[in-house]
């Protein structure tokens, strides 16, 4: 089980989250989901660093 860094204050709520830019061909790489975008990414786990976050979240995609 993974535990992924998060912070709360009060009502807030803080997921510490990476992201990467990809570029193909001219065109941006965005996820989509329940009619919002974003950058490909992920939450970083306890134990993951910034760095290799990413390429493991994005690993199926790219």
């Amino acid at each position: 089980m993974h535990n992924n860094w998060l912070f709360k204050d009060g009502d807030r709520i803080c997921h510490y989250r990476v992201a990467a830019v990809l570029i193909k061909n001219n065109k941006l790489l965005v996820q989509q989901s329940n009619n919002e975008y974003a950058l490909p990414g992920g939450h970083v786990s306890f134990g993951e660093t910034s760095e290799k976050t990413p390429p493991y979240n994005l690993s199926p995609i790219y």
